[in-house]
């Protein structure tokens, strides 16, 4: 769980806070410092957040150095730290979506430094609990209402770790459009480019979703079944990803790219465009107009979608 919370931390402060303020160090000593702040910030939100977990899986529970029963057991209908693991695995995720599909839009519109650098921290938090309870609300209209008491698909701690195992399922098409399709497309406006990529990672996890569940125990070895408990797809998604960092920031794609380093003039002309999209998207009435539309269609999309999970789920059978 502290690598999980790592996960999060780690990166964030690279994506969200732009390394600051240890910016202008050189290695190794920039790298060494942001690793013990972002350990040291991992520490605490362990404590907070994983502890009483652990308090609890002793017998009797551990009243007196951890908080028993958990402060979050009526919020979130169980004591497990499940409910923990979900939010932070939507983190870690959300962190990878701002920089690789999304290029940190829309806070990279935000010319403030440290304005900019918060927006974006918390950003990611807020996006991440709306995926988070969004994720735990689709589970409720597919599988029906969870029961504290009972074991896998309707208890409400699986249906915490499940969240996380949903959100883990959007990281890997998110990588793979960056790593191995350019960030396509890059023809459009940033909004519209990152509008289109949202929408085919969206699409292409519900179909890696899909395939995992009803092929995985032909090569993984597991028994058939959503909430079996050898049903844990964010450990092979999680494998998947760490292999596409290795093969993308250590082995420059290869063997199906050829590495050929970019020269200072095109790195520097790569920024320039970029900042020049940046700079178009300007507070028009053009722009007032798309933000509109923009929340009319996420408040149409998000009944759209409450109202055909059912019908969709009563559709495509993942186990026969």
């Amino acid at each position: 769980m502290f690598a999980a919370i790592a996960s999060w931390l780690s990166p964030a402060w690279v994506v969200a806070f732009e390394e600051a303020p240890w910016q202008k160090l050189k290695q190794p000593a920039k790298g060494f410092t942001i690793l013990m702040f972002t350990f040291f910030l991992s520490t605490l939100v362990y404590f907070v957040t994983m502890h009483p977990h652990m308090g609890i899986l002793y017998d009797p529970w551990q009243y007196f150095t951890s908080i028993a029963p958990p402060y979050w057991e009526q919020f979130a209908d169980t004591v497990s730290g499940n409910f923990h693991v979900s939010w932070i695995m939507c983190c870690t995720v959300v962190v990878w979506l701002v920089e690789t599909i999304w290029e940190r839009y829309p806070f990279n519109l935000i010319k403030n430094n440290w304005g900019r650098r918060f927006a974006c921290f918390f950003g990611i938090i807020g996006i991440a609990m709306a995926m988070h309870f969004f994720f735990y609300f689709a589970q409720e209209l597919t599988f029906g209402e969870a029961i504290r008491g009972t074991r896998r698909g309707f208890a409400p701690d699986w249906r915490w770790l499940h969240v996380g195992e949903m959100a883990i399922f959007m990281l890997v098409p998110a990588l793979f459009l960056n790593f191995y399709f350019g960030n396509w497309p890059r023809k459009f406006s940033m909004p519209v480019n990152v509008t289109i990529r949202t929408l085919i990672t969206i699409v292409a996890s519900i179909l890696l979703y899909i395939v995992y569940y009803k092929t995985s125990h032909l090569f993984l070895g597991t028994q058939k079944g959503i909430s079996h408990p050898q049903q844990f797809p964010m450990i092979p998604m999680i494998w998947l990803v760490n292999l596409m960092l290795v093969q993308h920031w250590f082995m420059d794609n290869w063997p199906g790219w050829k590495m050929v380093p970019k020269t200072a003039e095109e790195l520097e002309a790569d920024h320039a465009a970029q900042q020049a999209q940046i700079d178009d998207i300007k507070p028009t009435p053009n722009f007032g107009v798309g933000l509109g539309a923009g929340t009319v269609m996420g408040v149409a999309f998000f009944f759209i979608t409450v109202w055909a999970l059912p019908f969709f789920y009563q559709s495509i059978d993942l186990i026969k």
